[in-house]
């Protein structure tokens, strides 16, 4: 049964997703404060995490930079009425990976998670070598990088982007491609 940790102030909404979640088999654990979703992300090892940018206590861009710089490989999903491109983008380059703004489709949240926990339950050959490029190793099976040894603290985007990219070498990209 997949984990789910939603941080979100407002009972209604995370009520409803919570609802709709275990219906669909997840297991599904609720913080209505900054402080108390980002203990739980830290200590407990969630498949996903619905979070809320506008929470008492710790907002939503702090917790998911929090728990990036903390290694959580959780998958992140940021819930918000904040719909600017500029947010947008923040979120996701701090580590988020999926953006969705209020309001919204319960059915779509329950498929976008569905989406994510599906790219990540994706099987990946467990005797493939790390990839090794100009003293930079890439492990896939413990998403980590090192230069010179030296481990590089990177998003889970950012990862995937670089894993991307070193598969591929020698292609350009445009933005939309990737």
């Amino acid at each position: 049964m997949k984990k789910v940790l939603i941080i979100e102030d407002d009972s209604a909404v995370s009520d409803l997703i919570a609802l709709h979640l275990e219906e669909h088999e997840f297991s599904v654990t609720t913080a209505s404060h900054g402080l108390k979703g980002l203990e739980l992300g830290l200590t407990n090892n969630y498949d996903l995490i619905i979070l809320d940018l506008m929470l008492p206590g710790k907002g939503g861009i702090e917790i998911c930079r929090e728990l990036r710089a903390n290694h959580v490989h959780s998958n992140i999903m940021m819930l918000t009425s904040r719909g600017d491109e500029v947010e947008k983008v923040l979120g996701l380059e701090l580590g988020a990976d999926d953006y969705v703004t209020k309001p919204f489709s319960v059915r779509e949240i329950v498929a976008r998670v569905k989406a994510l926990l599906r790219r990540q339950a994706s099987p990946e050959p467990i005797s493939e070598p790390p990839i090794e490029i100009l003293g930079m190793v890439i492990n896939k099976r413990s998403r980590e990088v090192r230069i010179d040894g030296h481990l590089v603290d990177l998003t889970s985007t950012e990862f995937d982007l670089l894993l991307y990219m070193a598969t591929h070498p020698g292609r350009a990209f445009s933005r939309e491609q990737l």
